[in-house]
Order: C-alpha cells, then structure tokens, then sequence
C-alpha cells in the first residue's frame, strides 16, 4: 500500500491526538514531522517518537518528506499556515472549524480555488460518532425528520475550580467550539439547505466570549433547534429527531439510540466506543490518493462557519439571519 506522510502543524490537546493514532499504526498513513510553538515539549517529543521536529511551521510545510500537511493549531491560527500548505500543492487537513472568523474560512476558499489546490478537507469528526451515523440509518425506515433537537451540556476547561476565568487565549466561545459539529449536521443528514437562522447568546459566568447559545435553523426539510451551554459541569449530548413514525433518541454519552412509538421503546443497536479520528484519517488517506471522495470538504466546512457567523449576527440583531447554505 502507498504511504501517505503527515505532517502535523500544532501539537496540543487536539493534535496529540492525531499524533497518536498514527503513532499507533493506520495503514498507509505515516507521522512524518511536527511543529510546535513549546520548542522544548516538541523536541522532546520528537526524540521519543523518533519523527521529525520543525521549530518553524513553514519549514514542516517546506519539508520534503511531508506529502500532506494537517493544521490543529487554535483554530483563529489556521489561516496563515493553511494558506502556505495550499500555495505548496500539498493535501491539507484543517481541524473544525475551518477558521476562527468567516472572513479567515473565505480567504482559504478563494485561495484553494485560485491554486486548484489538490486537496482539502475539514476535520468534522461528528460524522463519524458511530451514534450519529446509526441515527442517520434508522431516519431511512422513520420518513425523514420533521424536527430535530439538539442539546449539549459540556464541561469548560476554560474554568477553574473556583469559578474563575482560565482563558486559553484562542477560545471561540461556545458557537465555533461545539456549535460547529452540529451546523455541519445539517448536511451530514441531508436537510438541505439553511434558509435563516435566530440565535441567542450568554456569557452566564462574565466569559469574554459566549458559554451558551441557543439557535434555530430554517432548514429546506425541518426546523433543527441546537441548545449548547458549557456551564454547569455536566457532559450530556442528546439528539432528537421527530419523525412521521415515531421518535429517534441518541444519547451520545449514554444510553445510545432509542426509537420510540408510542410508548413502546427498542434499542437500536451500533457498535459504540469506536474512535472517529482514525476512520477520519483513513479516508483522508484514501481521498489524497485518488482512491475516494473528499470526506469533508472545504465547501461543507464553509458552511458551518456560515451558519455559525449567521447565529452571532443575529443575537447581535436579536432577529433573523437569512441565508443561503
């Protein structure tokens, strides 16, 4: 099988994570270099894992041993070094959301397109929750979705133990950091477009950015309702869908997925605790060497950022956004 060798430009949170499922092995993927603004943390990672070390992310993207580039930096750090990988014809991976500002996600877009660059994709790795994709299955046999719900409860690591502020200095606030993964649903399930979008923000705790948001979308196939607040100290995630012959229910974090009608509940059974990054990274794999599709390209990943800039206009305006997505 042809080798594929990634380049990793960020090593944090998000990026060990990639270095570490392709550590642990994915055919025909290799980790060929990293980057890292802590000299000291990727040198010695470098030494323990016997992969290249680039102090400067230009040079990683300069490398010649590097065929193709993935950037999970902060995502309000992705421009500059998503614009050097595509000006160097290699493929790119970005990490959700596209960019940190729409103006950031469109500049990539034109500049993808000018170069005709060879290959782009966004990490929107709900797509690949096995959940997710078993909801997406059951919807076939329920007559599609009438409405969908959407609630998140999720931890801040922002926060301290007291309650206090603990910024990262890259925060995107509650839209673009778990709001993204849903907007994206909309295509994912196949609801077409987003014709407009109301949203409502809060920053409950004083957080420079928001903590919560509720929005509705205007889909072409059904109202969606997302409802995120990373306060609280709970981790929860439920997705409803209403359909014409009952109700699908996943409980992501635990009870799995549900169909109810009527009264009567059954289990529908997936295969769960299944990591998505490395079923990602295969099929990134495969699209950068002709052998598939795009998992998640960079159109779809515009997208989200759309929807989620529409959102903040309109708790800004306290109206509707109209759009076409």
């Amino acid at each position: 099988m042809q080798t594929l060798s990634i380049g990793l430009v960020g090593l944090g949170r998000h990026g060990m994570r990639y270095a570490r499922h392709l550590l642990d092995g994915i055919p025909g993927l290799a980790l060929a270099a990293v980057s890292r603004r802590d000299v000291a943390a990727g040198e010695a990672f470098a030494r323990e894992t016997d992969v290249r070390f680039h102090a400067d992310w230009r040079a990683l993207v300069e490398d010649a041993a590097v065929d193709a580039v993935a950037v999970v930096t902060p995502h309000d750090l992705h421009t500059e070094p998503c614009l050097a990988v595509i000006a160097a014809g290699k493929a790119l991976l970005v990490e959700k959301p596209l960019a940190g500002r729409l103006e950031d996600g469109e500049a990539i877009a034109r500049a993808a397109a000018a170069a005709r660059a060879p290959f782009i994709a966004v990490a929107q790795t709900l797509r690949y929750e096995p959940g997710v994709r078993a909801l997406r299955d059951a919807l076939v046999s329920m007559g599609g979705p009438l409405a969908i719900h959407v609630l998140l409860r999720g931890e801040d690591r922002n926060v301290g133990p007291d309650g206090a502020w603990r910024p990262r200095g890259h925060d995107g606030g509650a839209l673009l950091d778990a709001g993204v993964h849903f907007f994206d649903l909309v295509a994912f399930l196949g609801l077409g477009r987003v014709r407009r979008a109301f949203a409502r923000v809060d920053r409950a705790l004083g957080y420079p950015v928001e903590d919560s948001f509720t929005a509705i979308l205007e889909t072409d196939a059904c109202p969606v309702t997302i409802d995120v607040t990373r306060i609280g100290g709970t981790r929860c995630e439920l997705i409803e869908v209403l359909t014409p012959r009952g109700t699908l229910l996943l409980d992501r974090f635990g009870g799995g997925l549900t169909r109810i009608v009527g009264r009567e509940r059954t289990d529908v059974a997936y295969a769960r605790d299944v990591a998505t990054l490395p079923h990602f990274l295969a099929d990134f794999r495969d699209a950068a060497l002709g052998r598939a599709p795009v998992p998640v390209t960079l159109d779809e990943g515009l997208r989200a950022l759309r929807i989620a800039e529409a959102c903040r206009d309109s708790a800004r305006r306290e109206a509707w956004v109209a759009l076409e997505t």
